[in-house]
């Protein structure tokens, strides 16, 4: 009981709940996976966290990955281009450790909303294939922060969405985040 106690008060103390927003824009590769593929293409985020406390955040972000394609492999193996895209919208909590002050390590968990597109397309003729992947699925990750300045910092983090039937997205982001 005296833990829960402390607990609560650390959380509850006035210099825990100091305004602390963060939005950052992060460009990199993701590559999509089930059981038997494994795919690479361009992703971009956006996201916005509140710092609640001085180890935790909420966020709350937008994810997308295009370009996804397995051409190679299917091209030469069957008749077909393969192609993946996806949308997801994210929240989550972002637990944050900073050993010196100007690096920031994290950690971060939540759910996401995705839309995973898979196109398949036949190289002579032929219908085009869409199927669509549609839920609400846990995403989890890690990354590290740079802070150059009380305003801007560089992060690089990597980011694991699961989506419906098995697929799931690994992505790797650096980034520019502006905090005010």
């Amino acid at each position: 009981m005296k833990n829960i106690t402390f607990l609560l008060a650390a959380l509850l103390s006035t210099s825990t709940f100091g305004a602390n927003h963060h939005l950052g824009i992060k460009l990199g590769g993701a590559a999509i996976n089930n059981d038997d593929t494994g795919d690479v293409g361009v992703a971009v985020q956006f996201e916005y966290a509140y710092q609640f406390h001085p180890n935790f955040s909420a966020e709350v972000g937008y994810a997308t990955a295009s370009g996804v394609t397995n051409a190679i492999v299917t091209g030469v193996l069957t008749d077909n281009t393969e192609t993946f895209e996806y949308d997801a919208t994210f929240a989550g909590l972002k637990a944050n450790i900073a050993p010196m002050d100007f690096v920031n390590f994290y950690a971060m968990g939540g759910v996401s909303h995705s839309d995973l597109q898979r196109t398949l397309k036949p190289k002579s003729g032929g219908a085009e294939t869409v199927e669509h992947h549609k839920g609400v699925n846990p995403y989890f990750g890690g990354g590290a922060e740079l802070i150059l300045l009380d305003t801007f910092s560089l992060s690089l983090d990597y980011r694991r969405f699961m989506f419906e039937s098995s697929y799931y997205s690994d992505t790797i982001l650096a980034g520019l985040n502006f905090r005010f």
